[in-house]
């Protein structure tokens, strides 16, 4: 107590309730023998009940007999072998941005670690914004996003604002609209795309859709901030992130938030930049400072964040 009673935290509002979980618990209750549970992006079985993966009972068995894998505090960008496994599984083990040596990588936790730390990273170096206070630091997001996006970036101290994506009377892509928003915000803006399975319509642009898109962003400058959430769980590893395959070699940078993949192993994540080829993208200690130090071999597989 301080100040005759008053309490050091007295004025900290109550958080929202959670809608996700609010979701689950209402669905553990009802009683209907029917029911599906569509809140969270994870595989069930038939009842109901999350299903690990074959591949990851496996990885975890492998890993269980490893004597070798200490909990040793890690460097401060986390694993080296997960962050280069995470690069190539986002770029593709071919990428010229990788066989150029232009990648960097940052093991963070979580996607919302991720998405964090990267825009972080954007608030203190991106060279567009130098200068210029937060009201002017845009990240636009597709209209809808995931909830915790807007948040993330706004207490970076970013402003958000909406782009058209989801066309409720088609119950698919306004492609149009995005792509017209695109070709009408100001050059070099930071535009956050999900790679695949977007949250949370489950609505996706095609291949040709993407090479049109990635061309829009060459001609224009734009700033590509990739959230990679599901990775090989909408299509397949490779198609699922043909857009930042296909945008690494073409424009100037671009970012991604990956995430998701094999969650029941751990919940870190990692980031890679990759940078033009006629510069090379450094990471500094001070943007690393969040990165996570959680050692051990589980985290081989999981949430990563990329920027080429």
């Amino acid at each position: 107590m301080q100040n005759g009673g008053a309490h050091a935290f007295d004025e900290v509002p109550l958080a929202p309730p959670d809608a996700i979980f609010q979701l689950t618990a209402a669905y553990k209750a009802d009683k209907f023998g029917q029911k599906v549970n569509l809140g969270v992006g994870a595989y069930r079985d038939n009842d109901g009940k999350p299903w690990v993966l074959p591949v990851v009972k496996k990885a975890k068995a492998i890993l269980q007999e490893q004597e070798d894998i200490d909990h040793e505090y890690l460097s401060i960008t986390g694993l080296p072998d997960f962050t280069k496994a995470s690069a190539q599984l986002i770029f593709g083990k071919d990428s010229p941005a990788i066989k150029s040596d232009r990648v960097a990588s940052v093991q963070t936790i979580s996607g919302t670690g991720a998405n964090h730390l990267a825009g972080l990273f954007l608030y203190k170096y991106y060279t567009p914004w130098s200068g210029k206070s937060g009201q002017d630091k845009v990240v636009y997001l597709s209209n809808p996003t995931w909830a915790n996006h807007k948040a993330i970036f706004a207490n970076l101290g970013c402003t958000t604002k909406d782009y058209p994506y989801y066309d409720p009377k088609t119950i698919g892509l306004d492609f149009a609209g995005f792509t017209k928003a695109m070709k009408e915000i100001p050059e070099a803006s930071v535009v956050l795309l999900h790679a695949c399975a977007h949250n949370p319509t489950g609505v996706d642009p095609t291949r040709e859709q993407w090479k049109e898109v990635a061309s829009i962003f060459k001609e224009r400058n734009l700033f590509a901030f990739f959230d990679c959430a599901y990775q090989g769980f909408a299509v397949s590893k490779s198609p699922d992130a043909s857009m930042m395959q296909a945008e690494s070699p073409r424009s100037r940078a671009t970012l991604t938030a990956m995430h998701g993949l094999s969650d029941t192993l751990s919940s870190k994540a990692c980031l890679c930049w990759c940078a033009k080829v006629t510069q090379r993208m450094q990471v500094s200690t001070e943007s690393a400072l969040d990165a996570s130090m959680w050692s051990g071999g589980m985290q081989k597989k999981r949430r990563r964040s990329s920027v080429s």
